[in-house]
Formats: C-alpha cells, structure tokens, sequence
C-alpha cells in the first residue's frame, strides 16, 4: 500500500506516483470536481482511495474512491478519518473550491470516535495532525474542530503509527510511543 501527501491537482505527477503500484491512499487535497473525475476515470476506485481533505469536491464525499467520512481496512488494522479547516476560506468560492463540510459535524465526530475506539487500530491516516502536534510541530495553538477530534482519539487510543498530510512538510517524529509523520505534497511513503 503506497500513501501519498496532497496533490492538489497535480495529475502528471500524482500518476507517475502509482506506475506499477497496485493500491493506494491518497491523504486529502486531491483536488476539486475535475481531478476527481479523471480519478475514477483512470484508477480502480477499490484499489486507489482518496481520504477528503480540505481542498477536495465535497459533492463527491460518496463516490466510490472516497474512503468517506472515516473508514477502517482491517487487513492493515488501519483508521483513516477525513477533513480538516481552511483557513484561506475567506479567499476561496463556496461550493466552487471551499465547502461547510470540509470538516467532521459533532454527530459525525462522535460516530468516527467510536468506530476508532471499537477498532484500535495499529496505523491512522488523516489529513490534518492532533492539536497537540499541530502545537509542537506548527505553532499553531488555535484548535479546529478537526485537531480536536483527532487529539480525542489519541488521547482515546495511541497506533503505533499515525500519517497525515494538510502541512505540506516531510516530517517524523515519536512521540508517547507514536511514530507520526507528515507527508510533504506528493511524496510517499509504503506501508
């Protein structure tokens, strides 16, 4: 299974990823109504997925490569749990490049903390990070409702692994026994 970071829209680049790869995660901000288009058109949708994002086309949450809101691949012992918060909204078109539902309602928050907690996974893929990794690693001390949810569910249950994208910088780092690690646009990692 080979992860990849954002692409945002960069098709060329993304399919030079997956020659001779046989599944595939990619981790959010794959890109809006087109680029997931030419993702069903070209990619088998049960092998090659897309974890949403904050830079995706949310009227295609449900498509059949979406991994939906969260999902859990028992063969990896795998969670993965879409969104995350823009906060270039105010610079972006509802319903064109941004849309409400980027992030996790509370409802759906709650319904993918207990799936997290019934499967205590080994690995889990989001888009965006913890809020405490976002402070120690970012700086960044506002909590959204997406690092907040993802800080429960560590708080909850720690992976021994846990990959995100959203911040653009190739990083790792263990912490409490975690490996985490961010993948930089476009690049990869096997699992």
């Amino acid at each position: 299974m080979l992860l990849i970071g954002d692409v945002h829209g960069h098709l060329d680049r993304f399919q030079e990823k997956l020659i001779g790869v046989p599944q595939s995660i990619q981790l959010g901000d794959f890109g809006f109504r087109h680029q997931h288009e030419w993702h069903l058109a070209h990619y088998d949708p049960t092998q090659h997925r897309v974890l949403f994002g904050n830079h995706d086309y949310y009227p295609g949450l449900h498509w059949a490569h979406s991994l939906g809101n969260h999902t859990y691949l028992p063969e990896y012992r795998l969670f993965a749990v879409r969104g995350a918060d823009s906060i270039d909204r105010d610079r972006r078109t509802q319903g064109l490049n941004w849309w409400p539902q980027e992030e996790l309602t509370y409802a759906q928050g709650l319904e993918a903390l207990d799936a997290y907690e019934a499967a205590k996974p080994e690995i889990v893929l989001s888009h965006d990070c913890p809020q405490s990794v976002a402070l120690k690693w970012y700086g960044i001390n506002q909590p959204s409702r997406t690092r907040q949810l993802l800080q429960v569910m560590l708080e909850a249950h720690q992976p021994r692994l846990w990959v995100f994208g959203h911040h653009h910088r190739s990083q790792q780092q263990v912490r409490n026994g975690v490996q985490f690690r961010c993948l930089a646009e476009l690049e990869t990692m096997l699992l």
